[in-house]
């Protein structure tokens, strides 16, 4: 199987509005790699800070993905979920039996 993989940069800047610092991390888990996250944060010398965080997964129904991030006195969470799952009620696809019940 594959190791995890994992990515941490870190940068410290200088620019004409002050001083800014920069730290993330991302990389993959598991076997397949089907799992993947990133994490990320910068402060600014002018008070400005933000961070973001996100995770998704690939899985053999569907992927699934997470994220929240923050800038200042803002902040965005996002959930998504896309794919074709199937589902079952007493053994018969869902779908089917849905279908039915109409």
């Amino acid at each position: 199987g594959r190791s995890p993989n994992a990515h941490a940069p870190a940068a410290v800047s200088h620019g004409a509005s002050g001083q800014q610092a920069q730290l993330g991390l991302s990389g993959t888990l598991g076997s397949s790699r089907a799992l993947s996250y990133s994490l990320s944060a910068s402060d600014a010398s002018t008070g400005q800070s933000n961070s973001s965080a996100y995770a998704a997964y690939r899985g053999g129904t569907g992927n699934f993905s997470a994220g929240y991030s923050r800038s200042g006195d803002y902040s965005t969470t996002v959930l998504g979920a896309a794919g074709s799952p199937v589902l079952h009620a007493g053994g018969e696809p869902w779908r089917r039996r849905a279908t039915a019940l109409r």
